[in-house]
């Protein structure tokens, strides 16, 4: 039995179909594939030390993750620990801290958790406190409000 989409023509491009609204705006592909990157400070919480750092917007994690040397560098103190779930199913256990952090001059206080030191991450949390969503397809940040 064939499937009904079998019968229909082939589209006149590879890859998926661009989105009608995305068209009119002279469109350009994601050239990291669907990763966004941000620029982005992080600073005590006296704000007398910051650094600024660039990182992948993780919409699977709530956290922002951190080298522990970096946190250490910056003063941030040490709030606790915590056990965490990451994408690949393995549970490790995380140190966390307490900063600010500031993207498209927006700040706010949060807890960063310390993963290791090849990547820096902003957590889903964090964008939504700051009023930003990911957009994948454009591999940019887009102001949202902030829900209360």
């Amino acid at each position: 039995m064939q499937r009904l989409r079998d019968l229909l023509p082939q589209p006149p491009w590879k890859g998926l179909p661009i989105p009608r609204e995305l068209a009119r705006r002279k469109f350009k592909p994601n050239p990291h594939g669907g990763i966004t990157q941000v620029a982005f400070k992080v600073k005590s919480l006296d704000k007398r030390r910051e650094v600024g750092l660039t990182g992948i917007a993780d919409t699977g994690s709530i956290y922002t993750g951190l080298s522990p040397t970096l946190m250490e560098e910056l003063g941030l103190p040490q709030i606790g620990e915590t056990t965490l779930l990451l994408a690949d199913g393995k549970s490790v256990s995380a140190r966390m801290y307490a900063g600010i952090i500031e993207v498209e001059g927006r700040e706010v206080a949060t807890t960063f958790s310390s993963l290791g030191e090849k990547y820096n991450t902003i957590g889903v949390s964090d964008l939504e406190k700051l009023g930003f969503k990911v957009n994948p397809s454009i591999g940019k940040l887009e102001a949202t409000a902030i829900l209360g």
